[in-house]
């Protein structure tokens, strides 16, 4: 049984858990995907982000503008999907991931992670895999003139790999952030190439779009790379850490209630 059988009762949600270069661009095609058959499923895309735009975010974005710096990237994004799919709901979170409420992964069928921080990451896929629900993150994209993209796709289950099975520094580097634009000061992590975040973003989409489609016993966990200069494409499949830090029997779906 496949998670989309999820569909014929109900038309479950969709999470986007931070709006960067990356974020942005995945929900630009997301609304865009909600069109045709292949996501025309998804009732609801919620998307969580506490920042503004500001000037470095319009050369990195589709749907960033001039008019829209100073103003909260949820909100920007929210009204930028009604020229595009007006029937889209689309639920504006400007707000910590922490602060999301369980209940908003739960009433979801997938749970895009694209945060910038990796306390941001951890947060969400923790959310994420206590509500039971798969999730999919950028891996360390490349910055540079690096062209690869990869994700991660984690399916939760008490047996199943996470995120945080092969962490160790990431502990100590929980706040440092992983900002779209190479002229940030603050800057400590590669900067994203706009042609790698799109590339990203759509690579995101048809991975998750395959994996749903799966058995998810198959395998629960999976990294994708993908080199475009000679077309390949490689999976790993992560095992699970017996000493992670991660409480991997933390589902607790049956507390939550519907939006």
């Amino acid at each position: 049984m496949t998670m989309f059988d999820r569909v014929q009762a109900e038309r479950p949600g969709v999470v986007i858990v931070g709006l960067g270069s990356l974020g942005s661009m995945l929900f630009s095609l997301l609304a865009r995907e909600t069109l045709g058959p292949a996501w025309s499923w998804a009732g609801r895309v919620f998307l969580t982000d506490m920042d503004s735009v500001l000037p470095h975010n319009l050369v990195k974005s589709s749907i960033f503008s001039p008019r829209d710096v100073g103003r909260k990237k949820v909100a920007v994004c929210q009204s930028w999907s009604l020229g595009i799919n007006p029937d889209l709901q689309v639920v504006a979170l400007p707000q910590p991931v922490e602060d999301v409420e369980l209940a908003v992964f739960a009433n979801s069928l997938v749970v895009f992670i694209c945060a910038d921080t990796y306390q941001g990451k951890m947060v969400a896929s923790r959310q994420a895999w206590r509500a039971g629900v798969p999730l999919i993150m950028v891996g360390e994209m490349a910055g540079g003139d690096s062209q690869d993209s990869r994700c991660r796709w984690y399916h939760p289950g008490p047996e199943a790999p996470c995120q945080e099975c092969n962490w160790d520094k990431e502990y100590h580097q929980l706040d440092t952030r992983f900002p779209c634009s190479p002229a940030d000061p603050e800057r400590r992590g590669p900067a994203t190439r706009l042609t790698v975040a799109a590339r990203t973003a759509a690579y995101m989409l048809e991975e998750a779009e395959r994996q749903l489609l799966q058995d998810p016993c198959s395998h629960p966990a999976q990294e994708v790379r993908f080199h475009p200069a000679d077309g390949h494409t490689l999976r790993f499949y992560p095992k699970r850490n017996p000493d992670c830090l991660f409480d991997h029997n933390i589902l607790d779906r049956q507390s939550v209630v519907s939006l």
